[in-house]
């Protein structure tokens, strides 16, 4: 798995993706069984909505999207399935509707690089009023803005910068982890003012460097960048952010493990 990407490829991944073509999704997620079209949502049910990927979820692949060939997000699926969940992966293009979500209580979100309609936004904000949990990863915002998704849920990610995340609050979902590699994702800027953010890894300022003249915060102002946490105000819903893909996808423990336990058992 090909976890570390230079921005410079991982521009040329992100101007190719922006030439696939949008499709609807009718159910049928590339080689493995979909689920049936009148299956309840299930605590063994997740989602990986990889509609709006430029790369970090599905890289090499550019069409096609078969979950069963090689792409960055698989050791992390097959994990999960390892575990006795059924996943499944939207591929680039795919929509979000209420009939979609409707048969999950379990979402991956990966980072969007291509913009949520009005109306995928609002399948979100019904998927919020049923209990249930929601992994939402971001990527470096080199070449793209805040996606509406993290906007909804009250979390302004900025920047593009590459690192560890070393300083940790004391939780269960980071009991026993020491650091974990943070490569070219973007942090949040709005935690001190947001009383909903719960940040529980961040970014010492003297262990990451900024990206393509990406700095989130413009100033030295600060000693840490929090990149890592829990939303709270939706209280059907459990919600965990992290501002980098690629590090999860290597599956690091404990972490992994615990952000299991907490978020999808």
């Amino acid at each position: 798995m090909k976890a570390f990407i230079s921005t410079v490829v991982a521009f040329i991944i992100l101007t190719v993706a922006g030439c696939q073509k949008s499709v609807e999704f009718e159910g049928v997620l590339s080689d493995r069984e979909p689920l049936a079209s009148n299956e309840l949502p299930s605590d063994k049910n997740i989602l990986v909505d990889a509609s709006k990927d430029g790369g970090v979820w599905w890289f090499p692949q550019g069409s096609g999207f078969s979950e069963t060939a090689d792409h960055q997000g698989q050791v992390l699926a097959d994990y999960l399935r390892s575990l006795g969940f059924h996943v499944d992966e939207l591929p680039r293009g795919a929509v979000i509707t209420d009939q979609l979500l409707e048969k999950y209580s379990r979402i991956i979100r990966v980072a969007a690089f291509f913009p949520y309609s009005g109306d995928e936004i609002d399948a979100y904000k019904n998927f919020l009023k049923r209990p249930g949990a929601i992994l939402l990863l971001q990527d470096h915002l080199s070449y793209a803005t805040n996606d509406r998704l993290s906007e909804l849920l009250g979390l302004a990610f900025r920047g593009a910068v590459d690192g560890a995340i070393t300083n940790f609050t004391t939780h269960e979902i980071t009991a026993g982890v020491g650091n974990l590699p943070f490569i070219a994702g973007a942090v949040v800027t709005n935690s001190d003012n947001n009383p909903n953010i719960v940040v529980l890894g961040s970014l010492d300022m003297g262990s990451y460097t900024i990206l393509n003249n990406s700095d989130p915060f413009n100033s030295g102002n600060i000693s840490a960048a929090p990149v890592m946490g829990l939303v709270t105000n939706f209280p059907n819903t459990r919600i965990f952010f992290l501002g980098d893909g690629n590090g999860i996808e290597m599956v690091p423990q404990p972490l992994t493990q615990n952000l299991v336990n907490w978020l999808f058992n």
